[in-house]
């Protein structure tokens, strides 16, 4: 399950257990379990895309450094990046920055999906480990 996945359907579950049974209709429910199907596909995308971008920054490797990112970058309808920032550092800044230059290199993404609006921001993890001396980027 991917992380986006995996939060977007904990969340739903989570509302519709508090608010009981009657709270929504099957309809509803039907509609809201669509769009966390839409949304996950979009962002298996979103991934794949940038799999092949990904990089180890040579000064990284050098001195050791190894951490984890959190870039939040916002999608526009027509795919293209209109902000990348670190939301979460890996306390090394050559690292945040080869982060969110690797989501500005996969750019632009396809258009979201007409059902998702005009915009959408995602939180992606992104762990940079050394592993034999070799530098490893894992989206996750």
């Amino acid at each position: 399950m991917t992380w986006l996945r995996a939060v977007v359907l904990t969340a739903g579950l989570a509302q519709l257990a508090a608010a009981g049974p009657d709270a929504e209709t099957e309809a509803a429910v039907r509609a809201r379990v669509q769009r966390t199907r839409t949304i996950a596909a979009y962002q298996a995308r979103i991934v794949s895309q940038m799999r092949p971008v990904r990089f180890y920054p040579d000064e990284a490797r050098r001195e050791g450094h190894t951490g984890t990112v959190r870039v939040r970058f916002v999608v526009k309808a027509d795919g293209t990046v209109a902000r990348a920032t670190v939301a979460g550092s890996s306390g090394h800044s050559t690292l945040d920055e080869a982060a969110v230059s690797i989501v500005l290199r996969a750019a632009p993404f396809p258009p979201l999906p007409p059902e998702l609006g005009t915009r959408m921001t995602f939180d992606l993890p992104m762990r940079f480990e050394l592993v034999e001396d070799r530098g490893k980027v894992d989206l996750l």
